[in-house]
């Protein structure tokens, strides 16, 4: 599999020649693999689709959509940032199971079902899914999850400070039996519940913008204009807040962690006194595993 933010492709290698015979367009950044009879299945982890390849022509007949279940206001799409990224298939049922990074569930895919209502429903797990395996025998689902409880129980020393860091994650293993139709019912209701996306009211309330609207900095509603056009984020990659901008007096930090702080970065110091500080902005970085070229 190859490709990232730009392009993806699936690429069939002939093992006898170890000769590249063809090369199959996907959707972005494909992670995940999966046979479903004489199909491929393709997770397209930044296009939030699943590919579904013909093996005997290597052709993409069809896309499914597993994209997030809500809709920024005025969009028709569906919100975008589900990271599907690993397939589990039971071929008796037709159904998939497909791990969905940030949204910390799997999802229920009807493969037979029309390819834009495909998710039948979604599975609860712990922080960041990327590997789901179906364990026909037991009737069960056995997840990995790659953050799992985050940095909670995460050390490691640098420059004689020791404390959590910002690359070893804490994951776990989520072990679940396989619902029927009532309980995931239930499950979904649950995912929604964790990812707020039950709370509709406050995503409807922000929209209803209009570019005829006096343009102002930051707009009232989504659709009305604003006087800011571009908007610059300076991102210091592999360190903490702290480790860096913990010794500022105006930030929610801790001086004590600042292992390069004002002396060792006055070029970051001087830019914080002219633009925000974000101290309280937290994101974690994208799937597959934080890989730099994507990330930023």
């Amino acid at each position: 599999m190859i490709g990232a933010a730009i392009t993806g492709s699936v690429s069939v290698v002939d093992l006898a020649s170890m000769k590249v015979t063809a090369n199959i367009s996907t959707g972005l950044h494909p992670t995940g693999m999966a046979f479903y009879g004489g199909y491929l299945l393709v997770a397209n982890t930044y296009s939030d689709t699943i590919s579904v390849v013909d093996t005997t022509t290597n052709e993409v007949k069809r896309t499914i959509s597993v994209g997030l279940p809500i809709k920024v206001p005025g969009q028709r799409q569906a919100a975008y940032g589900a990271a599907p990224d690993s397939i589990a298939v039971d071929a008796a049922t037709g159904l998939a199971y497909v791990a969905l990074y940030n949204a910390n569930a799997i999802a229920v895919v009807n493969l037979n079902a029309p390819p834009k209502r495909a998710v039948v429903g979604m599975i609860p797990v712990a922080y960041a899914p990327s590997s789901v395996v179906l364990d026909k025998a037991n009737n069960k689902l056995i997840v990995a999850n790659d953050k799992g409880v985050g940095t909670l129980y995460s050390f490691e020393t640098d420059y004689k400070v020791t404390d959590y860091n910002t690359h070893q994650d804490n994951g776990t293993v989520s072990i679940i039996p396989l619902p029927n139709s009532i309980t995931l019912t239930a499950m979904t209701s649950q995912v929604f519940e964790n990812n707020h996306w039950d709370l509709t009211e406050n995503i409807q309330s922000a929209g209803g913008g209009t570019q005829d609207t006096q343009a102002v900095a930051i707009p009232a509603k989504i659709g009305d204009p604003s006087l800011i056009k571009h908007v610059f984020m300076i991102i210091r990659e592999n360190r903490t807040y702290d480790q860096v901008l913990g010794d500022v007096p105006a930030g929610n930090g801790d001086s004590s962690l600042a292992v390069f702080g004002g002396k060792d970065t006055p070029n970051a110091h001087n830019l914080i006194k002219r633009f925000p500080l974000f101290d309280n902005f937290y994101d974690p970085r994208p799937p597959i595993g934080g890989r730099s070229p994507v990330d930023h």
